[in-house]
């Protein structure tokens, strides 16, 4: 089967590690696999080290301008000429558009919504044409595939396609072989770790904040790790250093996949304050390593997060948050014992097996 993958951007991500590890695996066992992508970028470079046939689209940018959109399709329309699918299978919402508008479903073309582009939270005008783009672009899906119950369920709020045509399917990782009694031995400091690009929807401000407002005690109990890079960056480590936590809170800026699974490894908690979320990888990711889990209450957060896993807190109210990490960072018995349901419910419910498994079916079943 030659299968070809379709994402906007190349930078890491949630989303790109989802199609990277899908190109991966099927090109492992035995599947013709090509990624059509915007230039360079992670993406780019982790298909070269596998030698997966990467078409860079100069004209895959987030936006809604049609005569770029149609350059964009002009380009796909070479690359499917070149390599011939069987199977195109497209991931966020402009080469989600892009792709089914210009293949129309004559060849099987399957669309992952990792988050819809009319999430709760997004400007009313942005809302108001991802919902209609969204319902022209269903009627040329082979199936919608949502990474969470959330995702689907604001699909169907929003009639973008009958629910025959979504599918749920999670998002997975490989199982780790971490081992939770070293993890939590004689902990000195309790290590808190966010991984994500510091822009909207992510609201790393809100942890910071909150981190302030914490007793000198908890705060010399614990520290913070921010990993990842963003428009937000420079406002953010101002507001570290404005507020004397530089000693407290740490950037690491962008780092390499591996390098993440090492801060995971070492740490205890895992934060994510989000104004709105589909399914967020680091999630799992982070369960995958033992970690307590404290999260904004949105998307479908809760669908992976249950509360003996973690605590999700509703409201983007710093003080709350404060209440809620003082609470673990005091407490390393409840820390290892929500480490420990996380890490066991990854194993159950998001090995990445069963999202290969599932995904191969619905291309078989095409």
């Amino acid at each position: 089967m030659k299968i070809l993958y379709l994402i906007t951007k190349s930078e890491i991500g949630g989303a790109q590690t989802h199609v990277f590890d899908l190109a991966k695996h099927f090109k492992m066992q035995g599947h013709e696999i090509a990624i059509m992508s915007s230039p360079g970028g992670w993406l780019a470079q982790k298909s070269e080290s596998l030698k997966i046939k990467y078409y860079p689209n100069d004209f895959f940018i987030n936006t809604f301008n049609p005569a770029v959109m149609m350059q964009a399709g002009d380009a796909l329309k070479e690359c499917l000429k070149d390599f011939q699918p069987d199977i195109v299978h497209c991931h966020s919402s402009f080469s989600g558009i892009v792709g089914r508008m210009t293949i129309k479903n004559r060849i099987p073309t399957f669309f992952t919504a990792h988050g819809w582009s009319f999430n709760d939270g997004v400007p009313w005008i942005q809302k108001v044409l991802g919902i209609v783009t969204e319902k022209i672009c269903a009627k040329y899906s082979e199936k919608i595939i949502c990474c969470s119950n959330f995702v689907k369920e604001l699909g169907m709020k929003y009639k973008i396609a009958p629910e025959e045509k979504f599918a749920v399917i999670y998002n997975g990782v490989q199982p780790s072989e971490v081992n939770l009694e070293d993890k939590f031995k004689n902990i000195d400091i309790v290590k808190i770790v966010m991984i994500a690009r510091l822009a909207e929807p992510k609201n790393p401000f809100l942890l910071i904040n909150a981190y302030d407002l914490l007793d000198e005690e908890t705060k010399n109990k614990s520290q913070v790790t921010i990993i990842g890079d963003g428009p937000q960056t420079k406002i953010l480590r101002d507001l570290v250093r404005d507020n004397n936590l530089f000693e407290k809170i740490k950037f690491t800026g962008m780092v390499d996949h591996g390098e993440i699974s090492d801060y995971l490894k070492n740490a205890h908690i895992f934060a994510l304050p989000s104004k709105w979320e589909g399914f967020p990888y680091t999630i799992i990711e982070a369960m995958n390593y033992g970690l307590a889990i404290i999260a904004s209450d949105v998307g479908g957060i809760k669908e992976a997060v249950s509360s003996d896993c973690g605590i999700l807190i509703k409201e983007d109210d710093s003080s709350i948050w404060a209440e809620n990490l003082a609470k673990l960072i005091n407490n390393f018995d409840l820390i290892k014992k929500m480490g420990e349901n996380s890490y066991r419910k990854l194993k159950d419910e998001f090995d990445i097996k069963i999202m290969f498994d599932t995904i191969l079916n619905l291309y078989k079943n095409k």
